[in-house]
């Protein structure tokens, strides 16, 4: 919200941004890391989950959809004597934001967490608050998805 992105811009010192400082790992047991492609040239951006492939495959068919960009940046930032890290899953640019995404939230930059549904409830408030960071620190619209949000196309 605009309130607790405020709230923490007043409080935070020193926040810094690098920019593609991430890289996806390679998968190792359960876990799946890839590339997914999208557009006409075929384009491709690394994912690593199979949820993150879903939000992926689901905002590049959207209507409007221009770009993404996976791990886009790590931002740096302390609270009195507490440093915080974070690198959000995606960044996706729409040239027209479609009205279904804009209802929870997007714009036409939009920071993306991809979290499943099953471990959202224990991590949201975390979440939360290191989305707030990058709207109060970037502007950037930020929302969390699911898979929940991508079945069926019930966003």
């Amino acid at each position: 919200s605009l309130q607790l992105a405020e709230t923490i811009s007043s409080v935070v010192q020193h926040p810094r941004i690098g920019w593609a400082s991430r890289e996806i790992p390679m998968s190792y047991g359960r876990h799946t890391c890839g590339r997914h492609a999208w557009g006409p040239s075929m384009q491709s951006v690394p994912f690593e989950s199979l949820c993150e492939r879903d939000v992926i495959a689901f905002l590049t068919q959207q209507n409007g959809f221009s770009a993404v960009f996976s791990q886009p940046f790590t931002l740096d930032w302390r609270v009195g004597l507490r440093r915080y890290r974070y690198t959000p899953d995606l960044l996706v640019v729409f040239n027209r934001t479609p009205r279904k995404l804009q209802a929870i939230g997007f714009g036409r930059w939009t920071v993306v967490e991809v979290k499943p549904w099953a471990l959202l409830a224990e991590v949201e408030q975390d979440v939360r608050c290191r989305l707030s960071m990058v709207t109060a620190t970037l502007g950037f619209n930020a929302v969390v998805m699911t898979e929940r949000d991508v079945a069926w196309g019930s966003v």
